[in-house]
């Protein structure tokens, strides 16, 4: 079941969310579904090099060319043509045949005279060239599995080579080719890499054919659905919610294209998303606005980990969140209740609130997370009245989620006043799921130490309302530090010369924003995770005590929507960050483990 919900789930999500260039290029042919498109390979592999060498000094490198000659069929790699577009295409003519590859040669004789041996056939039909392939030993080239030969059609069209499984495949892409749609150009000219999919037409197409993958998604989550015990059927629940939802968007999607480069500092991806035109999706997006930056000045600057955005009509984020809940409270009658009257409670909420979101993760002084969260709000009074008016209902949910963990929380809504804001107190009590079975003690174990070793002892959170913000801080020195973001003495996130960087070259008014410190927030999660494992008597990473990163610059991400109605995105990656990370799990790995955790 892990394998449905961690490769074949993300892989359809990407479609979706991997960000893309909208320069001038052309575009998508109408009988063209799918296509992945490596612009000069030549190139990409000198660029590869030197991010490598970056990385791991002294790395061994394979030749791109010498590993394109296995998809490529030819036992003569200096045939190939590296400058030329390498294409994987899903052409559509009638049903959405298999993907074809297309390629560039140097010389089309010299190719079909270095086709591999476990190719036989070779009959002619009209320019397509028919073959059996042999299975090939996934450990050694040279040794021919047992099992039936599969078929490969190969067409040659000047210097270009199109080949795939289904011979009405090739022909189609032959065809886009040979009249120069697919040939003698690039779709994606100012990246290294790019895709491009037409998601809806790709799904229509797929169920037409009685593959749509959401259905088989949801076939295997029933077949693995028998007999799991309670805990496990609530991840089964939340497969099916996340399905659901990624089904509903991409019947919404026109197009997604992204794009991949390798700077000589960065690796920069980009994304568009267009919605179909009249879709509740195109709507939604026409409420978006670029007011994600708003928030950065009640943010810490210690921040590891930040996401901020403006999510314009609230509607779709409250089925969402409903959904959530209802997964997490399972059909009991009392829970469905409860679910009811947050939903009548939440949209009174959602009100007043004006779709400023923000969060941030911090680390403190002793290591532990400090999660940070700001919410825009229209009228500060009537948002605290309707969230005190929300508290019990939330808490009777949380006592009935099949989480394993039951959440208790005790509020006080004037706890302290500071700068002439009133401060509530959430004091939380966390109780662990005991089964009283010897093989579920461990993972209960690993449960209470992990929440211990990220958080800290204490959790409480504390809360004010000030101007046109909700703001809330939870963990170790949470309230001293909404104290200083409350009388103006926070130092920000704002200010901070790496966030600066990371937002440089994006768009200037952003919907949505985010920035991670990679070496700040993956040596924390280690090292907590260390620091648990021992506590709870497991195997630990000894290493991972250790782990420290050097100052880098951080990851930045932006998007923002375009006057033509599409989700833009940016996300940018600094080869120094990844370098950091490198060095510092390799030092980390060398020096061995302390006697003991501090």
């Amino acid at each position: 079941m892990k394998k449905v919900l961690f490769r074949a789930l993300p892989a359809l999500i990407a479609c979706l969310m991997l960000p893309v260039n909208a320069a001038e290029r052309p575009s998508l042919p109408a009988n063209v579904p799918a296509l992945v498109e490596v612009t000069d390979l030549a190139q990409a592999e000198q660029k590869l090099q030197n991010l490598l060498r970056r990385l791991v000094p002294g790395a061994p490198f394979s030749s791109l060319r010498t590993a394109l000659s296995g998809p490529a069929r030819t036992d003569d790699p200096s045939v190939l043509d590296l400058s030329a577009p390498l294409l994987l295409v899903t052409c559509r003519d009638g049903d959405v045949a298999a993907p074809v590859f297309t390629f560039g040669v140097l010389d089309a004789d010299r190719y079909l005279d270095a086709l591999p041996q476990n190719l036989h056939g070779g009959e002619t039909d009209g320019n397509l060239h028919l073959y059996e392939e042999d299975p090939l030993n996934a450990f050694d080239e040279n040794v021919w599995d047992a099992g039936p030969a599969r078929p490969l059609a190969i067409m040659i069209v000047d210097d270009r080579v199109v080949l795939g499984r289904n011979p009405d495949g090739v022909r189609a892409v032959g065809s886009l080719v040979a009249d120069g749609t697919l040939a003698g150009k690039s779709f994606f000219p100012q990246a290294d890499a790019g895709v491009a999919v037409r998601i809806r037409d790709l799904v229509g197409a797929l169920d037409e054919q009685g593959r749509n993958p959401f259905e088989m998604l949801r076939g295997e989550i029933d077949r693995a659905a028998v007999h799991l015990p309670r805990q496990a059927q609530v991840n089964l629940d939340m497969g099916r919610m996340a399905i659901a939802t990624v089904e509903a968007a991409a019947t919404q999607v026109e197009v997604v294209e992204a794009t991949l480069t390798l700077a000589p500092d960065a690796i920069v991806v980009t994304k568009s998303v267009q919605p179909v035109v009249g879709s509740a999706l195109a709507a939604h997006l026409t409420t978006v606005e670029g007011r994600a930056l708003d928030f950065m000045g009640s943010l810490p600057a210690g921040a590891v980990a930040v996401f901020a955005a403006h999510v314009g009509d609230p509607a779709p984020t409250l089925d969402l969140y409903m959904r959530l809940l209802s997964a997490l409270a399972g059909s009991d009658e009392s829970a469905a209740e409860s679910l009811a009257r947050i939903r009548e409670k939440v949209t009174e909420m959602l009100a007043v609130m004006d779709g400023r979101l923000a969060t941030a993760i911090a680390v403190s002084p002793q290591g532990f997370l400090v999660p940070v969260n700001v919410a825009g709000v229209k009228d500060a009074a009537r948002a605290q009245e309707v969230f005190q008016s929300l508290l019990p209902l939330v808490e009777d949910v949380a006592r009935q989620a099949r989480t394993g963990v039951t959440t208790r929380v005790a509020m006080t809504p004037d706890a302290a006043t500071h700068a002439g804001h009133t401060i509530a107190e959430w004091d939380y009590d966390l109780q662990f799921e005991e089964t009283g079975q010897p093989e579920a003690a461990q993972a209960v174990a690993m449960q209470r130490e992990m929440m211990a070793a990220m958080m800290g002892p204490d959790l409480r959170a504390y809360s004010a309302f000030v101007d046109e913000a909700w703001m809330v801080w939870q963990g170790s020195g949470a309230l001293d530090g909404l104290k200083a973001a409350l009388d103006g003495s926070l130092s920000s996130l704002a200010g901070r010369p790496e966030f600066k960087a990371a937002m440089a070259g994006m768009p200037a008014e952003p919907a949505v924003v985010g920035y991670v410190d990679l070496g700040g927030l993956i040596g924390a999660y280690v090292r907590a995770l260390a620091s648990a494992m021992e506590n709870a008597g497991m195997p630990f990473l000894p290493f991972g005590r250790n782990l420290r990163f050097a100052p880098a610059p951080g990851v930045g991400l932006a998007a923002a929507v375009d006057d033509a109605g599409r989700l833009q995105a940016r996300l940018v990656v600094p080869v120094e960050a990844l370098s950091s990370l490198v060095n510092g799990f390799m030092q980390a790995f060398m020096a061995g483990p302390p006697a003991r955790l501090p």
